[in-house]
This record gives structure tokens, C-alpha cells and sequence, in this order.
């Protein structure tokens, strides 16, 4: 079955480069593409082509929908719910969005379940050594990757902020996703946010 964990493997695990550095082991390839919509309705104006997954924010227009012939994956974002109650595993999402605070009314998940874990910039910033002392204990939740709460912006591009994307990326071991700037990346682009780990884009 097609998963959020096996699609994000396909682009291969993050290298050793570091930064704008051009590491010859990234391969190219580019990154999947996550897609942010408000409606089941819009899942028929998008394929495969257009997307590898979707985010819809309302579990209702989830149950309510007809996604039986959906063919790219779907999650839930639920960090604006701050809940992820326990009937979601019956709808056909694979996937959710959580951040730190959001509520989990179980912890039993379906095998092909994941969780994407949305981390704020100001967290990665000004309290990494935090954020890595509580990933320590990411067993607990089937993750499938950390989303970074902004796009690379100039102030994600100065020394430290490349260091601390990088030691996250080690430390959890899990590909990154990244919001977009809105234009799609260029393929240097494109190899930067690999050498740091990013294995998505979410538009």
C-alpha cells in the first residue's frame, strides 16, 4: 500500500553536504509535492501528475467526500483543530499534520498510518537543544516526517539556522518538508533543500 513514508524514501536519505554546498552523493530528481486544499471537491481538478498528496482540513468534508478513486494520498491538518480525535483512523486519510500541542485522543495507529510533525522556526531557532531532547521520544508516534513552519527565507539561510536544519535532520533521522515560497524551486534550488534534508515541498 502507498504510504506518506514510502513516498518521502523514494527521494533518497539526506547526504553529508551541508548548506549551498553542491554534494555530488544528492541525487536529482526533485522533491514530492504536498498540496493544501479546503475541499474533498477540489481532489477532482488534481492527479498523480499535479500532486503526491493532498492536506484537507476538515475531517468532515473527509468522511462526507467520495475519495474511493482518489489517486494520490491523503492527510488531515489538524494543528488549527488542535485535536486529532481517535475516529480519524476510519476515514481514508493516511496521513495528519499535528504540531506540539495538538491533542491525540489515542495513541493506537493503523499499520500505514504516519504523522507529520510541524516544527516553528522560532523552536528550531532559539530552542533547538529542546526540540532535539523531545524528539528523543518520536517512537511514540508513527512519523513520517517534520514540516518546518516557514519557507527558506534569507533568514533561514544565514550559518545558524543552516546548522540547526542540518542537526535536526540528523538527530531524527526523518526526511524534512518545507513550505513553498510559492514558484516552484529551481534545480539549485532544489539540491540546497536536499543537502539539508527537505524531501517535500507543501504548496
Amino acid at each position: 500500500m502507498k504510504t506518506l513514508t514510502r513516498l518521502l524514501n523514494q527521494y533518497d536519505r539526506a547526504p553529508k553536504g551541508l548548506g549551498f554546498k553542491i554534494d555530488d552523493n544528492v541525487e536529482s530528481g526533485g522533491l514530492a509535492r504536498l498540496t493544501k486544499i479546503a475541499t474533498v471537491d477540489q481532489l477532482t481538478q488534481l492527479s498523480s501528475g499535479d500532486t503526491d498528496a493532498v492536506i484537507i482540513d476538515k475531517l468532515d468534508d473527509i468522511e462526507n467526500g467520495d475519495l474511493g478513486n482518489s489517486s494520490v494520498l491523503i492527510g488531515y491538518d489538524c494543528r488549527e483543530n488542535s485535536s486529532l480525535p481517535a475516529f480519524a483512523q476510519e476515514t481514508p486519510i493516511s496521513f495528519a499534520v499535528i504540531n506540539l500541542t495538538t491533542e491525540l485522543a489515542s495513541l493506537q495507529f493503523h499499520e500505514d498510518f504516519s504523522i507529520v510533525l510541524e516544527i516553528q522556526q522560532s523552536h528550531l531557532l532559539d530552542d533547538l537543544e529542546n526540540v532535539l531532547s523531545l524528539l528523543r521520544g518520536r517512537q511514540v508516534l508513527p512519523l513520517a516526517g517534520v514540516l518546518l513552519s516557514n519557507t527558506m527565507t534569507d533568514e533561514l539561510r544565514n550559518a545558524k539556522a543552516l546548522f540547526a536544519i542540518r542537526s535536526l535532520t540528523d538527530m531524527i533521522s526523518l526526511p524534512l518538508i518545507m513550505p513553498s515560497g510559492g514558484a516552484a524551486p529551481s534545480a539549485e534550488e532544489i539540491t540546497d533543500l536536499k543537502n539539508l534534508g527537505v524531501r517535500a515541498v507543501l504548496v
